[in-house]
């Protein structure tokens, strides 16, 4: 099947000046190698590679590049032109199955293969942006709403498959509801949906079954987003500080603090770059939703990442620095024989959310 449906000049929104000087795909992997990359030259020329084909020999590897456009984008809060080409890309695919209704400006998510997955992960954040002005992104609660939908519809495709990343993936989708849940400040709805979750967790950990440790630390890292949910919605009634103190110590001090464990308590002390070690850490400190965004973020790149990891420093430490730091090693990627060209590309750039997590899920916010 010919991919000039995905390569049409139509899709792209920025478009590089007519004297570009065109680089080779390999001097593009040079570029992003480079100590001070140049984001806006890789974004340039991968408007050529994409729509020349020379370097693409099925639809995979061109979602890839789209992909990689896409993200470097966002990485150089160009959020605006993203979600656009985001929805053109979108929509085409979309239509490649689907009868074209004119009443539709942006539809659903095609129903690509779930190999896909972080493509349509990427498609589905940018379409959940509405670009107004100078002011950067602002949430539409409508929009939000389908997003909601399309991540159910994304979850119940995933349950169907039969797959080792399978709960991994869905444990994604469930932080992505999380952080849609927020935005649209629908704080009960949310909270509902945690204390399911976290319910049905605690119960298996009495069961012969037990939890495994992907869910236990799902678990723990939920029990500490509810503890703020909880804290936001104590604060937005009458009850005094010292009140919201003793609810919060009762629900989860003493419930669920062995259930809490340490990469929770340092993936956020790393996020907000102070050391918390319990539960009464959290009911002290003031965190703020911007944060879990953040911390969402961090968990989806450790969990997704391989090559990034939060390690302890044990040495060389400044006064009041935290004993933390983010690493990434990506010298064993980049050494697997055989691997094209475009995948390291594709992995390079993936690499760099690295750098920029706070756009993981507030984008440019």
């Amino acid at each position: 099947m010919s991919l000039e449906y995905i390569t049409q000049d139509i899709l792209f929104v920025r478009k590089p000046a007519e004297n570009l000087s065109l680089l080779s795909i390999d001097e593009i992997y040079q570029e992003l190698d480079s100590s001070s990359i140049n984001y806006d030259t890789v974004i340039d020329q991968l408007y050529h590679i994409i729509k020349s084909n020379n370097h693409i020999s099925n639809i995979n590897q061109l979602l890839k590049l789209w992909e990689i456009r896409l993200n470097l984008l966002v990485f150089s809060n160009r959020v605006d032109i993203a979600q656009q080409e985001a929805i053109n890309l979108n929509n085409i695919l979309y239509l490649q199955e689907n009868i074209k209704d004119e009443s539709i400006t942006v539809y659903p998510l095609p129903k690509l293969d779930l190999k896909y997955y972080r493509f349509l992960i990427l498609i589905l954040k940018l379409k959940s942006e509405q670009v107004s002005g100078t002011n950067g992104a602002v949430f539409n609660p409508a929009v939000g709403l389908n997003i909601i939908n399309e991540i159910y519809k994304l979850n119940y495709q995933l349950r169907l498959k039969d797959t080792n990343q399978v709960q991994l993936k869905l444990i994604d989708l469930s932080y992505k509801l999380i952080i849609n849940l927020i935005r649209l400040n629908s704080f009960n709805t949310l909270l509902t949906f945690l204390n399911g979750v976290i319910h049905e967790l605690v119960i298996k950990t009495g069961t012969a079954d037990k939890l495994e440790d992907l869910q236990s630390q799902y678990l723990s890292n939920l029990i500490v987003i509810a503890l703020i949910v909880n804290k936001y919605l104590l604060t937005e009634t009458d009850s005094s500080k010292e009140s919201i103190k003793r609810i919060l110590s009762f629900k989860f001090t003493e419930l669920f603090n062995n259930q809490v464990n340490q990469y929770t308590y340092d993936t956020f002390s790393y996020i907000i770059n102070k050391s918390v070690s319990n539960i009464d850490d959290f009911i002290e400190e003031p965190i703020l939703f911007k944060t879990v965004i953040k911390i969402l973020g961090l968990w989806d790149l450790l969990d997704n990442n391989p090559l990034v990891t939060l390690q302890h420093k044990e040495s060389d430490l400044e006064p009041e620095e935290l004993p933390l730091t983010l690493t990434l090693n990506e010298t064993q990627q980049d050494n697997v024989n055989g691997i094209s060209i475009v995948d390291k590309i594709y992995n390079k750039v993936n690499n760099q959310w690295y750098n920029h997590l706070d756009k993981s899920y507030g984008l440019n916010r």
